[in-house]
């Protein structure tokens, strides 16, 4: 999970500045789906630039901010001292094996990043470790076509993206969350239609990446079509929000 392409350090300002970090549709609908009683202790994984950390700490009485890259907790420190969260602490750790004990949290978090886990099992049991009983684990992230049988979105993203492991489908998320003891108290599927120039982003589409998705893309243009509602400018990009109880 390190940042091995130095992606997310080069492009630390930048995910800062992103709307739809800081306020797209998954997180009002994360935020308004998890409980988050006053006085929770809320940690959340891979937390970037700390847009849903932020979002914690407005009800918790702390919330920590877990992430490898040590350039986008720089960001999310400044957010944090921008917006006076200073309940809001940040930390550099893996979300597969973080340093906090068995049920230490009331709340876990992670939105846009497990497409970057490359052992998602794992990740899923150490949220499951560090909850309390009960506690809420809210997830994000986006998803693929329930019939991507040849993988061909993932191949797609791993060519703008080195960091990218894989997505799965919504079905495949929701059977892990529960799979580790987890009851599903909400899910949802959001589907939003992205300019193929915002999908790239921060790569530029002139650059070595934007040109090898732009070819990838016009070679698969049926398949994208059938599966993503391609139509040679946009496609459809989706993401599940899950809310899991354990109990």
């Amino acid at each position: 999970m390190e940042d091995s392409s130095g992606l997310f350090s080069k492009h630390a300002g930048s995910y800062a500045k992103s709307d739809s970090h800081a306020a797209g549709k998954d997180l009002g609908s994360l935020v308004d789906h998890l409980p988050v009683p006053a006085g929770s202790v809320s940690i959340d994984l891979a937390t970037g630039t700390g847009f849903t950390a932020l979002a914690l700490a407005r009800s918790s009485s702390v919330v920590i901010g877990l992430d490898m890259t040590l350039e986008m907790l720089n960001e999310a420190r400044k957010l944090a001292e921008l917006e006076g969260a200073s309940n809001m602490i940040l930390m550099k750790g893996d979300a597969y094996n973080t340093p906090f004990l068995d049920a230490s949290f009331d709340t876990a978090t992670c939105r846009r990043a497990a497409h970057h886990f490359s052992d998602k099992p794992r990740f899923v049991s150490e949220v499951y470790r560090i909850l309390k009983e009960p506690g809420y684990f809210g997830f994000v992230d986006m998803v693929t076509s329930e019939s991507d049988e040849l993988d061909v979105f993932n191949e797609l993203e791993r060519l703008r993206d080195h960091t990218h492991a894989a997505a799965g489908s919504m079905t495949y998320w929701l059977n892990l969350v529960k799979s580790y003891g987890f009851k599903i108290e909400y899910s949802e599927r959001q589907e939003e239609k992205v300019t193929v120039e915002k999908w790239l982003s921060p790569v530029m589409a002139d650059s070595v990446a934007g040109m090898k998705c732009l070819s990838f893309l016009e070679k698969n243009e049926a398949y994208f079509q059938d599966k993503y509602g391609f139509d040679g400018k946009s496609f459809i990009k989706s993401r599940c929000i899950i809310i899991g109880k354990k109990e």
